[in-house]
C-alpha cells in the first residue's frame, strides 16, 4: 500500500527540507504512471464541463525522479489523447476499440514526448512546468527519437 503520509503534533520534530522541482530537458522519456484520480475538467470556451483522468507520470532522470501531471479530458474531441495514451502503455492497438479499467492503470508504463511551458504563477513569477507534448506508440518510439536527433543536429548545423 503507498504511503500517503501521517498527520503532524505540534510537538513532532521536522526535518525534510522539501522537494526541489526538476525541469525536464524536452525529449523523449520512459514514464510509469504512479496515480490516477477521477476528476472533473470545468469547461472552457471550447469544451464543456466534463469527466477527465488526472494522471501522474514517474519519469526517471540524471536528476532523480520527477513527477508530471498529465489530464485525459472526456471529450469527443479530445478521443485522440487518450487513445494514444493507452497504446503507449499498451492497452491498445491502431484500429482497436477498447473499454478502459481505468483502476488498473497505476504501474503501467509507456513513453512520451515532455515539453516546457512557461507561466506566471499567483505571485506574478514567471515559472516552468514540464508538459506531456504526445504519448508514443511503442513501435514509433526510435522513428520519434530519430526524429528530435536529426531536428537538433539541423538546430547545431545552423
Amino acid at each position: 500500500m503507498q504511503d500517503i503520509g501521517h498527520t503532524l503534533d505540534w510537538d513532532d520534530v521536522f526535518t525534510q527540507d522539501g522537494q526541489e522541482f526538476i525541469i525536464l530537458e524536452p525529449g523523449i522519456y520512459n514514464f510509469t504512471v504512479k496515480e490516477f484520480k477521477r476528476g472533473r475538467f470545468p469547461g472552457s470556451p471550447k469544451i464543456p464541463v466534463c469527466n477527465k483522468a488526472e494522471l501522474i507520470l514517474e519519469i526517471n532522470s540524471d536528476k532523480g525522479p520527477v513527477s508530471v501531471k498529465s489530464d485525459l479530458i472526456m471529450f469527443s474531441s479530445m478521443e485522440w489523447k487518450i487513445s494514444s495514451f493507452l497504446r503507449s502503455v499498451g492497452l491498445k492497438k491502431h484500429g482497436e476499440t477498447v473499454k478502459v479499467k481505468w483502476d488498473e492503470l497505476v504501474g503501467k508504463a509507456g513513453r512520451c514526448s515532455i515539453t516546457n511551458r512557461k507561466y506566471v504563477d499567483k505571485n506574478g513569477k514567471e515559472q516552468t512546468a514540464n508538459d506531456v507534448d504526445r504519448f508514443l506508440d511503442p513501435e514509433n518510439v526510435q522513428t520519434t527519437i530519430n526524429a528530435v536527433q536529426t531536428k537538433n543536429d539541423d538546430d547545431l548545423l545552423g
